[in-house]
């Protein structure tokens, strides 16, 4: 189970990495954000900040998952009710 400080340091993490793509001027998309992430990764010499954006990164992972499950359950269920309406 993660620590609170844990889970308000990758919190504080994934704010930057928006907060850096909205002073650019930039979409805020999922892969915007990985790839903020993916730099602080590489150029962070802390190591609860490194573990933190690592942690960002899965959350962002699961959460682009489970996001395209849900999409994929709702045009499968779209095209069931469709053929069964064609059906008829």
């Amino acid at each position: 189970m993660k620590s609170s400080f844990d889970e308000k340091l990758m919190e504080a993490v994934l704010g930057e990495a928006v907060t850096e793509l909205l002073e650019a001027r930039e979409t805020v998309t999922w892969h915007a954000l990985l790839d903020k992430l993916h730099i602080k990764v590489n150029t962070t010499a802390d190591p609860h900040r490194l573990q933190a954006s690592t942690q960002a990164i899965e959350h962002i992972r699961n959460e682009m998952r489970l996001r395209l499950a849900s999409a994929e359950k709702t045009e499968d269920a779209a095209l069931i009710s469709s053929s069964c309406s064609k059906a008829d």
